[in-house]
């Protein structure tokens, strides 16, 4: 398994990351700035990374907003309907 023989097949690989929050760090702040990266970084290739995230990152920014729903949650954890 390297890059070069996933590339050839058309898969690609991730990176992975380790973020150390506190206390004050803010869960809904940190959702949202995960996802506006994925929003610009994912390839794109599927409609959940790219039509999903995009719906996530504005229901987060609502919530962050003081406008989301509670129904809008089941969005966010349950599977898309």
């Amino acid at each position: 398994m390297d890059f070069e023989s996933f590339r050839k097949a058309g898969v690609a690989l991730g990176s992975g990351a380790l973020l150390i929050c506190d206390q004050h760090t803010c869960i809904v702040d940190l959702v949202k700035v995960l996802l506006q990266f994925f929003r610009f970084e994912s390839c794109g290739k599927c409609t959940p990374c790219r039509i999903g995230t995009q719906r996530a990152y504005e229901i987060v920014e609502r919530i962050s907003q003081g406008q989301g729903k509670l129904e809008e949650l089941d969005n966010l954890t349950g599977p898309c309907k």
